[in-house]
């Protein structure tokens, strides 16, 4: 293939889109170029490590050896989410509930 595809971002969709691309779309990896403002990949997804790097600016943290979900810790909206489809059925998550929006708080 001789097109070249640049994905903005590094988080979870545009990880997937550079998988979908080289999986299904004849890319090959030097034809994807993946940008991301960070200095890591995950976007919202991120989880903080006390005794790692995880976060460097987070030195005086109050968390000593707790890992932490900074970022992404559930899937917002569950009916028709092919994210919610995907961790179910081929990521066999557990403990994965549909959400009921009349039982939340909102304050």
């Amino acid at each position: 293939m001789e097109n070249k595809v640049i994905v903005i971002g590094a988080g979870i969709a545009g990880l997937n889109c550079a998988k979908e691309l080289f999986d299904n779309y004849g890319f090959k990896k030097d034809d994807i170029i993946i940008l991301e403002g960070n200095d890591r990949v995950g976007g919202r997804i991120c989880t903080y490590q006390p005794n790692s790097k995880t976060l460097n600016s987070q030195e005086n943290h109050t968390f000593r050896t707790s890992n932490v979900d900074i970022g992404a810790s559930f899937i917002h909206g569950t009916l028709n989410n092919p994210l919610y489809d995907l961790a179910i059925n081929k990521w066999g998550l557990k403990g994965v509930n549909r959400t009921n929006y009349k039982r939340n708080i909102i304050f």
